[in-house]
């Protein structure tokens, strides 16, 4: 996973919270990952 990429999408979030008049949108954001699959020793 990615964390930078976590980790400013959380802070854009916070700030979007912060700033917002209504309430923000509750829900679940996904980041995009990827698994690899390497050989066992």
């Amino acid at each position: 996973m990615n964390l930078a990429e976590i980790g400013r999408i959380a802070a854009l979030r916070l700030l979007e919270a912060i700033d917002a008049d209504p309430a923000p949108e509750p829900g679940v954001h996904t980041v995009p990952c990827r698994l690899v699959v390497r050989e066992s020793s």
